[in-house]
């Protein structure tokens, strides 16, 4: 099986069958809307992604590695030593992390100003499809969406705190093709 790649003849199928489902999942609500409906609070509804994964991917690159790594290393009494995110001993040093310099982390997190860029949020229309997405908070951030949740007056809601791109190619279709799974990115020969 090959994987479609934008200038694939498959692109456009692909491409109508997400905006297909994306239209029926989703409705378009205005950011600004969404801060009166909850009093200002808008913010405090962003669901942060796991620990690991802020570590993984927004924070173990700006960090003082050589600093971290060897109080790490001291602290369970081994040798330090260079580790990188694919190592098994990253969870290991994730937990540490999350003991002794949470404070920091989330510090570098609020740093990466991750917030709705446009003023449009995508919220998800069945209650279904909101739980489902509230369980993939991970993989929602690793194909470039932030999640809020819509407290009483809305189901979750999905941002984008990027621009200048496609943005079909870049969220749209991973979400539906890799997270989702409702739309098959295969070719068979």
């Amino acid at each position: 099986m090959n994987r479609i790649t934008y200038s694939h003849p498959e692109w456009q199928r692909i491409k109508d069958e997400v905006d297909t489902k994306f239209h029926y999942d989703f409705n378009f609500i205005q950011h600004n809307l969404v801060n009166k409906m909850l009093k200002g609070a808008d913010f405090e509804n962003i669901v942060n992604p796991s620990f690991n994964m802020l570590m993984k991917n927004y924070v173990f690159d700006r960090i003082d590695k050589e600093e971290w790594l060897e109080e790490y290393f001291e602290n369970i009494g081994e040798k330090s030593k260079e580790i990188n995110i694919k190592d098994d001993e990253f969870d290991s040093f994730c937990e540490w992390a999350k003991c002794n310099k949470y404070s920091k982390v989330m510090d570098l997190w609020d740093e990466n100003e991750h917030y709705p860029m446009w003023n449009t949020l995508y919220e998800v229309r069945s209650d279904y499809l909101s739980d489902k997405l509230l369980h993939c908070i991970d993989e929602l951030y690793e194909i470039g969406f932030g999640v809020m949740e819509g407290g009483e007056h809305f189901n979750t809601l999905l941002f984008v705190s990027g621009a200048g791109y496609n943005f079909m190619q870049k969220h749209w279709i991973p979400l539906y093709t890799k997270v989702l799974g409702y739309v098959d990115e295969d070719v068979k020969k």
